[in-house]
């Protein structure tokens, strides 16, 4: 059951990551949390809600016990802006 409980949150804050990036909304922990409480609102389902307040509640604690990025390549002055490996010259 655990597992299955596991599961669905990853489920549900794979479904709202999702809906931000479809929306082209921007993607934080922030706007994260924010889509969380919207599904928890909407959600009549009492095992999803169990669900949805277990994703909210490791977007608190990730977004507490996680610093800023750095950015890379000498791009500080661009606060906020990750570079991934696949978009860098080679």
């Amino acid at each position: 059951m655990f597992r299955d409980s596991e599961k669905l949150t990853n489920v549900i804050t794979g479904e709202a990551l999702l809906s931000l990036l479809a929306e082209g909304a921007p993607v934080s922990s922030e706007s994260l949390a924010e889509r969380l409480r919207h599904f928890l609102g909407a959600e009549e389902d009492a095992h999803r809600r169990k669900s949805i307040l277990a994703a909210l509640t490791l977007v608190n604690i990730l977004s507490v016990h996680h610093e800023p990025m750095r950015t890379c390549a000498g791009n500080d002055d661009k606060p906020g802006v990750v570079y991934f490996w696949s978009d860098m010259k080679h």
